[in-house]
């Protein structure tokens, strides 16, 4: 019931949203969705290689590292309007600024690389470092700063 967006229904006129208030809370919802996309994507990847294709797995787990770099970015303020997803070198950013984990870039290049059906103890091993990049990803943005990079 409560793990859906919030909306006010009535806001006294004396308690209207600043600007500035505004594009935080835009921030945020748009992190949260950016994050929303992550975790499917991290799902989806489980399910596929718990059901014996671990191939299929590993170009979601790209894309859930994308979109969960993109969700920080988002948080930070970072991320411009059009797009969805981050590019390896901003992962490498986030990673090197430690508002991620060595993990996430680390598994972002075994996906690249891989070749052929990769060995389930691989598979099982950058799903768990895709989520605990993930919940690097997720949990600080509230807390987070925006500009990271300055």
């Amino acid at each position: 019931f409560a793990d859906g967006p919030s909306r006010v229904l009535h806001r006294a006129p004396g308690l209207a949203d600043t600007e500035i208030e505004h594009a935080a809370n835009a921030a945020k919802a748009r992190a949260a969705a950016l994050g929303g996309q992550a975790e499917r994507a991290l799902r989806m990847a489980r399910v596929l290689a718990a059901g014996g294709f671990p191939e299929e797995a590993l170009p979601l787990l790209a894309k859930a590292i994308g979109h969960g770099g993109a969700a920080k970015l988002a948080a930070l303020g970072e991320l411009p309007a059009d797009v969805t997803m981050a590019t390896p070198a901003q992962i490498r950013d986030l990673v090197d600024c430690k508002a991620l984990p060595l993990e996430a870039m680390a598994t972002l290049d075994a996906v690249s690389a891989a070749a052929g059906t990769p060995i389930r103890a691989e598979v099982e091993r950058m799903l768990e470092a895709t989520a605990e990049a993930l919940a690097a990803c997720i949990e600080g943005a509230d807390a987070m700063q925006p500009k990271f990079g300055e």
